[in-house]
């Protein structure tokens, strides 16, 4: 079974993850697929220039499947086309995202199965962009509102 290990490591001069986690890459965000046979505890180290290092471990479960990648099952604008200062219905549905973000819009939704709807009013021709995201990775959509 295949899992991925996510990490950023900043401001180190040297970092390593352990039981051939592979090589880490600095000042970026970064995922590497491992693959267990049994369940392991994975450490990843990071020296910083005054030869500090902190660690942080992660425990992956061999026998548990990982979960799925987060999906938006819907997004659409009602209606599409509003006149200057009217309101419109952002509506979308999600699929196992711990999380929900729309930008140039409301404050952050709750993530959940059921269809939700927020309204916004756009004074011109706006994208708004849906971020769903779990340990798994992350999924977008766009929509316009004219």
């Amino acid at each position: 079974m295949q899992f991925r290990l996510c990490y950023e490591v900043r401001n180190a001069n040297h970092a390593e993850l352990d039981n051939n986690g592979g090589a880490v890459v600095l000042n970026e965000p970064r995922c590497q697929r491992v693959q267990p046979e049994q369940t392991t505890v994975y450490t990843l180290s990071a020296t910083g220039a005054d030869d500090r290092t902190v660690s942080r471990q992660v425990t992956v479960d061999a026998m548990k499947p990982p979960s799925p990648p987060p999906d938006i099952l819907s997004f659409e604008a009602v209606p599409p086309n509003i006149v200057a200062g009217e309101k419109a219905q952002l509506c979308f549905q999600v699929k196992d995202a711990k999380s929900v973000q729309l930008d140039s819009g409301p404050p952050r939704p709750e993530p959940g199965t059921e269809r939700q709807c927020v309204s916004v009013a756009a004074i011109k021709t706006t994208v708004y962009t849906l971020t769903a995201v779990n340990a798994e990775g992350k999924a977008t959509s766009k929509q316009t509102t004219d």
